[in-house]
């Protein structure tokens, strides 16, 4: 499965990117599990991608299934791609860079914005 998916130019020189980013089995501090709390607030669960077999800009069954039940979140970033150059290996480089950093980001965040998601009190 890819982590990350090379789409469309957007704007000259920067690329439409999607990223996969794996979402910890953890629990948050009101004990809601990350990947449930992440696909109930409509934060997750989703993806952007065709189905397909996870090629040529596709999403396979298996990825979209992770997707669904928020073992994976997708992100749709915008990418100069060829910021250290149009090599390939530059390229890839590049790309990697990136999806680390924003992967850090982007967990950073989810706990954050999800960290009391789903608890509930009575009046008494």
């Amino acid at each position: 499965m890819a982590d990350i998916h090379v789409l469309t130019e957007s704007r000259k020189g920067s690329w439409r990117v999607v990223m996969h980013f794996a979402v910890p089995d953890i629990t948050s501090i009101v004990g809601v599990p990350y990947r449930t709390a992440l696909v109930a607030s409509g934060l997750g669960g989703s993806t952007q991608l065709p189905d397909g077999d996870g090629l040529v800009g596709t999403i396979s069954a298996a990825e979209k299934a992770q997707i669904e039940a928020g073992e994976v979140a997708e992100v749709a970033i915008e990418f100069l791609v060829e910021s250290n150059g149009d090599a390939t290996a530059s390229v890839r480089n590049s790309l990697r860079e990136c999806h680390a950093r924003r992967m850090a980001e982007y967990l950073a965040a989810m706990r954050r914005k999800l960290k009391y998601f789903g608890h509930t009190e009575s009046k008494e």
